[in-house]
């Protein structure tokens, strides 16, 4: 048996549509190895995860989708929070709430997935348990620029997204796998930086490939949460209004304060 499997799944929200998951399995003498990513819907995500448990002590989903939402209407705190850095940087969060039925509604898939998991939400507890399901929830556009610092400015954040096509950069698509390759050769990890070679000769990259990146990218984020010092780390948000974790830098932190302070003083 591994010590620990940290699944990242970049998830669809939908419940036909195909989001990406993958692995970063780390041996009971610490050596981590990667399992490439995959299309899926969440009925694929289950068998994976499930595959996963069976060689491993302990497994950690690192999910890119919200997975409290207790709010009807407007956004969850977290989500104006996370905000403030990924807009500063030119992205967008999505708000997430109970009103968007396909999405967060009592029926939204995202609850028959975690319902089937029966997995524990406690992103504290899984930073130190040694065997046991969890489940996180991460954000990808916030990480980026806390992997690397060229992302973090005025509209400075990668533009990767090929179903973009009028913002879409192919400099910006070499960046981010260049990041994820330079985590894999700091840490090190047995496979990633094989698979960023392959990713990097895609001359017409599609969703699908995003998606990809974007799991591996969840992966990452739950590995940084689980074997880096916490101070390298930030969680954002609570286990009753909706949080997010994220590895964060002195500066994002800064700004996700600023604004954390200023969420905390109106009235919901």
């Amino acid at each position: 048996m591994n010590s620990l499997s940290i699944v990242g799944f970049d998830s669809a929200w939908g419940d036909r549509a195909e989001g990406a998951i993958c692995s970063i399995t780390l041996a009971k003498d610490g050596a981590a190895s990667f399992t490439a990513p995959f299309c899926c819907t969440f009925n694929g995500a289950l068998k994976f995860i499930t595959s996963e448990r069976t060689t491993c002590d302990a497994c950690i989903i690192a999910i890119d989708q919200p997975t409290i939402v207790p709010n009807d209407t407007g956004g969850r705190p977290v989500d104006k929070i996370a905000g403030a850095v990924v807009g500063f940087i030119g992205g967008g969060v999505q708000m997430a709430r109970r009103s968007k039925a396909e999405l967060f509604g009592d029926d939204a898939p995202v609850w028959r997935f975690l319902k089937a998991l029966s997995a524990i939400l406690d992103p504290e507890e899984c930073r130190i348990a040694n065997s046991g399901l969890f489940v996180i929830e991460v954000l990808p556009a916030l990480a980026l620029p806390a992997f690397n610092e060229k992302f973090y400015g005025y509209r400075k954040g990668p533009k990767y997204n090929p179903a973009n096509r009028s913002q879409f950069r192919q400099v910006d698509w070499c960046a981010v796998i260049e990041t994820i390759a330079a985590i894999a050769r700091a840490v090190p990890i047995e496979g990633l930086e094989d698979w960023t070679r392959q990713t990097t000769k895609i001359e017409a990259p599609r969703k699908s490939h995003q998606d990809q990146i974007d799991a591996v990218l969840c992966a990452l984020i739950g590995h940084h949460w689980r074997t880096k010092p916490r101070e390298h780390s930030i969680m954002i948000g609570d286990l009753t209004s909706g949080y997010i974790v994220s590895p964060a830098s002195a500066p994002i932190t800064e700004r996700l304060n600023i604004k954390a302070l200023k969420i905390s003083s109106r009235h919901y």
